[in-house]
């Protein structure tokens, strides 16, 4: 197997190498620093985004009712856009034969991390 890097080609891989999870395991320790260094990561985009965020909505107020800005040279757009859906709620109640012959199941799996937070249980015992 190639070096695990941040590349779609590496996420792709490790998906298909491993489409299915089973139970839990024990990781190494010595990898602590990186489970700490991807929990700041994840706190610093949250920061980034917002800040982007706060930027776009800035802009929006300058555009108001307009949907092209222009300032040399920069050109903001803020269009208007549609989107058509299917509301599956709706089509499954009126046409359930259908809405069983269009479900299309997809599997994949999630990535996630937390800091569970330990428990002294002694702490129970005291306040009780």
């Amino acid at each position: 197997m190639p070096p695990v890097d941040g590349s779609d080609a590496c996420s792709k891989l490790l998906s298909r190498l491993y489409p299915k999870a089973w139970h839990a395991t024990i990781l190494p320790l010595e990898e602590t620093d990186l489970f700490t260094t991807y929990l700041d990561k994840k706190q610093q985009l949250k920061v980034l985004e917002a800040a982007i965020t706060e930027l776009e909505n800035h802009f929006k107020s300058l555009l108001g009712e307009y949907e092209i800005g222009i300032a040399d040279p920069y050109k903001i757009k803020w269009e208007n856009r549609t989107r058509n859906g299917i509301d599956s709620n709706r089509l499954k109640e009126c046409y359930p034969k259908v809405y069983e012959a269009c479900i299309k199941q997809t599997q994949y799996r999630q990535f996630s991390m937390k800091q569970e937070v330990k428990i002294d249980e002694s702490t129970f015992a005291d306040a009780v």
